[in-house]
């Protein structure tokens, strides 16, 4: 993490784990089978997102995209489109608002990363 002069803070494990809360957060991970061809060869494809150096958080690394869900989520106005937010609760153990909060992030992580747009999410 960056630290206020620039550098680079020492990672400091956490004595009580239990004492970090915990987040919802959601990642996309995209897989394709590559094309085959010259410039790709064969094999699989995954889509991958460098952070900008200057991020506290994981700056310069590359990674899948991703994002924290916010409550604020929920008082999206989306039309929805597959199977309710209650068939994916049941699959993942959580509840309806929780859940649709997730794929609502996930949707807009996926739309906005791969449309290039990625830099306006903060």
């Amino acid at each position: 993490m960056s630290a206020p002069d620039g550098g680079m803070e020492e990672f400091r494990p956490v004595d009580d784990p239990d004492a970090v809360p915990i987040r919802d957060a959601s990642t996309v991970v995209l897989v394709r089978d590559a094309p085959g061809d010259a410039t790709h060869g064969d094999g699989i494809e995954v889509f991958c997102i460098q952070r900008v150096k200057e991020m506290a958080f994981a700056g310069g690394m590359t990674v899948f995209p991703g994002g924290g869900v916010d409550l604020r989520d929920a008082e999206s106005d989306v039309a929805w489109t597959g199977p309710p937010a209650s068939w994916w609760a049941e699959r993942f153990g959580a509840d309806n608002g929780r859940i649709a909060r997730i794929i609502l992030v996930s949707t807009a992580v996926a739309f906005l990363s791969f449309s290039g747009a990625v830099g306006l999410m903060t």
